[in-house]
């Protein structure tokens, strides 16, 4: 028994029941606390850190990229 679907254009999606359990195994996995910044955190925490800080990142490099430029 495979845990997949074919569909009519031809593409792969996981059956329900396999969804369920690969969203419930991520879960966990994202609640598991790990050492980040000399503290522990769950990985959901560290990932909404990384995220914020993307638009920070984009506008610092923008500047760089614009001095570099002149």
């Amino acid at each position: 028994m495979t845990d997949f679907i074919v569909t009519e254009n031809y593409y792969l999606r996981l059956k329900p029941a396999s969804t369920k359990i690969l969203i419930d195994k991520i879960s966990l996995s994202f609640d598991a606390a790990m050492n980040y910044k000399t503290k522990n955190h769950t990985d959901q925490n560290i990932l909404f850190d990384k995220v914020f800080s993307l638009p920070f990142l984009a506008s610092y490099l923008s500047l760089i990229l614009l001095t570099l430029r002149q």
